[in-house]
Formats: C-alpha cells, sequence, structure tokens
C-alpha cells in the first residue's frame, strides 16, 4: 500500500479545504458561459512543497507548490480548485493512492 501508511490515521487528515468546481452553461449563440461554482468542504492533509522565484519579461514571478490528501472522491480533475487559507490552488495532478481510499492533488498557488 504505498505511501499511504502516514495518514492511515484519521487525525492527520487537520486541515479544511474547499474543492471548487466551476459549471458553464451554453448561451444562444452556444458560447460557454460560467455557471454557479460548486464548493465542497472536506478535511484534508496538507503538505508544503517546493517554492520558486524567477523574473519572467521583467516582471518577478513566485511559484508554490503545495499538496492536499483528501479522502477519494468520484469525479475529481485538474479543473478543480482548491481553496486553502483564503489562498486558490490550480490542481496540476491527481494521485490515487491505495485503492480508491485517498487522493493526492498537487496543486500550485494561483498568481
Amino acid at each position: 500500500m504505498g505511501g499511504i501508511g502516514k495518514i492511515e490515521k484519521i487525525g492527520n487528515l487537520d486541515r479544511r479545504i474547499t474543492l471548487r468546481t466551476n459549471t458553464y452553461t451554453k448561451g444562444a449563440s452556444g458560447e460557454e458561459l460560467p455557471g454557479t461554482p460548486t464548493d465542497v468542504v472536506v478535511w484534508a492533509k496538507w503538505e508544503q512543497g517546493s517554492g520558486e522565484e524567477t523574473i519572467m519579461g521583467g516582471k518577478d514571478t513566485a511559484e508554490s507548490k503545495e499538496s492536499f490528501t483528501i479522502r477519494y472522491r468520484t469525479g475529481m480533475t485538474t479543473k478543480w480548485t482548491v481553496i486553502y487559507d483564503s489562498k486558490d490552488y490550480d490542481i496540476t495532478f491527481i494521485q490515487e493512492l491505495g485503492r480508491k481510499r485517498y487522493l493526492k492533488l498537487m496543486c500550485e498557488l494561483r498568481t
């Protein structure tokens, strides 16, 4: 069961995060229009990852990579957003841990 031993204890899922999925509807001429987002609040294990500052086009940019481990949910995609500590994170990769036991969401802080 590689990689899930440390989250077996329920106490390790000790952060509240919001998972947000955006919905879209079709407009009169067929264009996609943003609908009302759907939020789900779940318990998660937060792991701070790496951070990097670069200068691109004369502009200072910062990149922060973090991960959140949650109980398995069906339908999760990288189009969802994680909101934690009043910050929005884009999900870049989803890794299944165990057999439909947990999901590890690799994220980047949205700038």
